[in-house]
């Protein structure tokens, strides 16, 4: 019994780096906790497709950087310091804006990670659009290791306009 202590005791430590290896070679999402910044602001929130609740947040956009037409809706990029908060493997962060494609797309990074979004909206007679307007994929790059999340999202840009 005493010479199977130890095996079982090697076993169990060998089970336990190999789960904490595969957690480092993988990029999960966790739901953002509040507040997200200092201001509390936010423009954009995305969710995981398939995520229980329609207040849960994985991706948040914030930065008032666009005029808005008539309708409320960005129309054109202006001066401001534009960031997204991600929260990467039980990790919150805040990444600041390198390439803004439109409204169809961003580009955001930090000194480990790069997260690019590219949206769409949705055809409300096709999907509803009651919680969501945007249809997404975000791409989270670290070193060697990418991986793709499908999700969904609104805006929300005030009395602007």
């Amino acid at each position: 019994m005493m010479r199977k202590i130890p095996l079982i005791l090697v076993l169990f430590s060998v089970s336990c780096t190999h789960a904490a290896a595969d957690e480092s070679n993988t990029l999960k999402l966790y739901p953002l906790t509040y507040p997200l910044t200092e201001s509390g602001d936010k423009d954009c929130t995305f969710q995981l497709k398939g995520t229980k609740g329609s207040k849960i947040e994985h991706f948040a956009q914030i930065g008032v950087c666009y005029s808005h037409d008539a309708n409320g809706r960005p129309a054109d990029l202006k001066d401001c310091t534009a960031v997204s908060v991600i929260n990467i493997n039980k990790n919150k962060m805040i990444l600041r804006q390198i390439s803004y494609g439109g409204p169809e797309s961003a580009l955001y990074k930090n000194d480990d990670y790069v997260v690019e979004i590219k949206v769409k909206e949705r055809d409300c007679e096709k999907v509803s659009c009651k919680n969501f307007i945007y249809d997404g994929v975000l791409t989270v790059k670290k070193g060697s290791l990418q991986q793709t999340f499908d999700m969904q999202g609104s805006c929300d840009f005030g009395d602007e306009g």
